[in-house]
């Protein structure tokens, strides 16, 4: 994450300390227990501070998108994780955007909660585990295209 993104965050409220402890976990390779209960806690942390900003929820999910197709595209090249933690964070932004968009009014966000979904269920049912195959990057490309679209024709 850029330190442009990680002030764009900040702003929001969200506190860097659990996502910290998650990249410290995940480098010296903790239990699976241990990683997600710390994975929860930055997710729960980054759900917060989006809940509380007061920007459109379609201008936080065009953000986190951004930051999560970039991530994906540092983590993933000819179907192999390069970077894990790239690839769990790509996943992360999804799923908040995801979480963000699900409870709204389905009569103005059906649309996107829906490629929301999408996106989020092209990753592996076991999550962003080390060892997992990725989807293809043509297939996540596109997937992100649609939810672009979506968010582009938001009123």
């Amino acid at each position: 994450m850029t330190s442009a993104d990680m002030a764009a965050l900040a702003r929001l409220g969200f506190d860097a300390g659990p996502l910290s402890a998650l990249s410290g976990a995940l480098d010296l390779d903790r239990p699976t227990e241990e990683v997600a209960a710390l994975f929860e806690a930055a997710s729960a942390n980054l759900a917060e501070a989006i809940a509380a900003t007061d920007e459109a929820p379609e201008d936080v999910v065009s953000f986190l998108m951004r930051l999560s197709a970039e991530a994906y595209d540092h983590s993933v090249r000819f179907s192999e994780i390069k970077d894990l933690e790239e690839y769990q964070a790509a996943y992360g932004y999804a799923v908040a955007a995801r979480n963000l968009v699900e409870p709204l009014d389905p009569e103005t966000y059906g649309g996107l909660s829906l490629e929301l979904k999408l996106l989020v269920l092209m990753w592996p049912s076991a999550g962003p585990l080390a060892g997992s195959t990725p989807p293809p990057e043509f297939q996540m490309a596109d997937q992100f295209a649609r939810v672009k679209l979506v968010l582009s024709q938001m009123p």
